[in-house]
């Protein structure tokens, strides 16, 4: 046996240490036919003695042993040194060495020393973004120079922990200007070393209405940021640089990475000003007698001031003149969707018979501010004609100078404008002419109504000129504005802003656009309006409780969708007019009550009988009754309240005389309860009113 494990140990002179350590052992007993060990070592620290005198196992020899932490935490970019203390037996020199040092780690075998300093890419982030650290197991060797067969192995782990590279964010342009009315565009590179090519993310954060940030097609570290300010974003309340007027923004661009990393960087724009001279409707030329009568209209397309007349025509060779203002409107844009204007009127009268026949070109310079900044000068060429004849007259009472026409795309507006000679009625013809001429293809004036058919939605204006047998002309302006097609015909108002009973009821009829009863009752927020629901959120509103008597004679049908009705007394009286009075209110225990559909109404019975929750809103528990209608009521019950033999109407539908409907609900109508095959009762319900 002697030969034979000396015979093997020469011959494996070349392997290392540690497999003949752990190796030789069993090559032996296999050779020998000598039986194993029945004691192996286990774990990390092993040690095995062959000798040629035994091959039993040898107990463990304290004299050997190896210092070091079985974990070492390192960070990347960061010098990381530790010590690795061995012992062997005394009088014996140490031999150590290390397995599985990650690359650029050094050891000192004369002090035991490790030293490494991770670059940012051991960790390498391109592979998996969320990867958080990576792990080299490392092997300690021990023997000693005198007893080289002896090894002493004990392994322990050196663990990298990522340390993320900041991104940066690299304007290609450090300021951005942009003149209202004009598309800006700021590219922005984005640089990462330890994800070169992202993925990013990119948000935008204080910026301006209608900036957006998206990604470069075609590049994976690059951004670009787009905004067209409209001409209502710099004001007359902005300052000035130099000849402009600007705004400036400073919107934060973030760019973050999927493992949480991410950057914000300060941009800045400056929006200048893009100022129009005002819109001036008036003829251009007019042909009258010796008493001559004009309009002339200006309006600010800017939206901010109302135009101003700085000077009318020096001198008249003849005869005397005089300019009036008649007319001035000042829309809150924030509203209404019109412009500012003003209105005046031209008369030249005592024009002498000797100047029949004459020509005079008259100027007017009309400014949008006092102070002489954008300003339009019109000239009106009058001739002073042989008649006294006047023009026809135009009946502006169904659309007076002020009023804004409003319409679908698509649809027809029809408005009553009867034109008549001046002199004689039954006279004929009057001659209509629209300008201009590409506005003649949608507005046309037939037997004494303008109808108006839009194609692009949009502000539209237009001039009529209404022509005499004598040739003596009326020239009168009209604006309209062409809504989207889509516009919603459904309006639910809450009180201060979006409430969840608003928002329940649009997630349930799955259309309908939330109104706030404070902030959005204008004319121009409910016109077009076919149904308009309102909430208790706005009933029991007191801001909003204010403005809801404007729905009442908007909309075509008007549903209160709630038991605080008696809040308004406006709304009350209109209800009262038409026959409707309430009753008392259902203060005990819900669940003792079924609704039933009463036999008169519209409504389709459900397959089985709901109740009321009474907990969508804290006033839902108290529904509103109504008494027995009046003489001569066009109110009829819809719903009612049964509690054994006790009956009363719980929803009752009336008919005004100019055609509008008002639907009065006595409970909120998301605290219907039915049972699973009637999920869809309440929106059926609402439905038969909705048009």
């Amino acid at each position: 046996m002697k030969l034979i494990q000396k015979e093997m140990i020469e011959k494996m002179s070349a392997v290392s240490l540690k497999k003949i350590a752990f190796a030789t052992v069993g090559l032996a007993l296999a050779a020998s036919g000598c039986k194993q060990d029945p004691y192996p070592v286990t774990g990390t620290d092993q040690k095995k003695q062959i000798t040629t005198e035994q091959l039993e196992p040898i107990p463990f020899d304290p004299a050997y042993s190896v210092d070091v932490r079985e974990v070492i935490e390192c960070e990347e970019n960061s010098e990381c040194k530790f010590t690795i203390a061995s012992r062997v037996p005394e009088g014996k020199t140490p031999t150590v060495r290390l397995n599985g040092l990650p690359s650029g780690a050094t050891f000192n075998a004369a002090t035991g020393e490790v030293s490494y300093t991770p670059g940012f890419d051991v960790v390498d982030l391109n592979k998996d973004i969320l990867k958080l650290m990576e792990t080299f197991p490392v092997e300690v060797m021990v023997s000693t120079t005198e007893d080289p067969i002896t090894v002493y192995a004990k392994t322990f782990s050196i663990v990298v922990k990522n340390i993320n590279r900041p991104l940066t964010i690299t304007p290609q342009v450090a300021s951005i200007v942009v003149t209202e009315n004009t598309a800006g565009t700021q590219i922005v590179d984005i640089s990462s070393l330890d994800v070169p090519n992202g993925p990013f993310t990119a948000m935008l954060s204080a910026q301006p209405a209608g900036m957006v940030v998206e990604p470069v097609a075609g590049s994976a570290t690059q951004f670009q940021i787009r905004y067209s300010p409209s001409r209502k974003v710099v004001t007359a309340s902005d300052s000035f640089e130099g000849a402009k007027r600007v705004k400036r923004f400073a919107p934060k661009l973030t760019i973050a990475m999927g493992n949480g990393n991410s950057v914000t960087s300060a941009l800045t724009w400056k929006v200048v000003d893009d100022r129009l001279p005002p819109v001036v409707l008036a003829p251009v030329a007019v042909s009258q007698g010796p008493i001559v009568s004009f309009s002339i209209r200006a309006e600010d397309p800017n939206g901010e001031s109302i135009p101003v007349l700085r000077s009318s025509p020096r001198s008249v060779p003849f005869g005397r003149f005089a300019l009036t203002q008649v007319e001035t409107g000042r829309p809150n844009r924030s509203v209404q969707d019109t412009f500012p204007f003003a209105v005046y009127t031209a008369n030249w009268d005592q024009i002498r018979s000797e100047s029949i026949g004459q020509t005079v070109p008259l100027t007017f310079q009309i400014c949008t501010s006092s102070g002489g900044y954008y300003c339009a000068d019109h000239t009106v060429t009058v001739t002073i004609t042989g008649n006294t004849h006047a023009a026809p007259l135009v009946n502006r009472v169904e659309w007076p100078l002020s009023k804004v026409g409003a319409l679908r795309v698509g649809e027809t507006l029809r408005v009553p404008l009867p034109i008549a000679d001046a002199e004689d009625a039954t006279r004929n013809p009057i001659r209509v002419q629209i300008l201009p001429a590409e506005m003649a293809q949608v507005v046309k004036w037939n037997n004494g109504q303008i109808e108006i058919t839009p194609t692009t939605e949009g502000l539209g204006q237009f001039t009529l000129i209404a022509k005499s047998v004598y040739e003596q002309t009326t020239v009168e302006g009209f604006l309209f504005e062409a809504l989207p097609a889509s516009w919603e015909s459904l309006a639910i108002i809450s009180g201060y802003g979006p409430s969840a009973e608003t928002l329940a009821l649009k997630t349930l009829l799955g259309r309908g656009e939330v109104l706030s009863g404070v902030y959005q009752m204008s004319p121009n927020m409910l016109r077009l309006r076919d149904t308009v629901i309102v909430t208790s959120d706005a009933l029991t509103t007191p801001d909003a409780l204010k403005n809801l008597g404007r729905v009442l004679g908007v909309a075509k049908t008007v549903i209160f969708n709630s038991p605080e009705i008696s809040r308004s007394s406006e709304l009350m009286a209109s209800l009262e007019a038409a026959g409707a009075r309430l009753g008392s209110r259902i203060t005990d225990s819900l669940d003792l009550y079924t609704m039933d559909i009463d036999p008169s109404s519209r409504l389709t019975s459900p397959t089985l009988s709901p109740g009321l929750k009474g907990n969508t809103t804290s006033v839902s528990k108290n529904p509103q009754l109504f008494a027995e209608s009046a003489p001569g009521s066009t109110c009829q019950p819809v719903l009612r309240l049964k509690k054994r033999l006790f009956s009363e109407a719980v929803g009752v539908s009336c008919q005004q005389t100019s055609g509008q409907e008002l639907v009065v609900l006595g409970f909120e109508l998301m605290d219907l309860e039915t049972a699973s095959a009637d999920r869809q009762i309440a929106k059926t319900w609402i439905e038969q009113w909705v048009q």
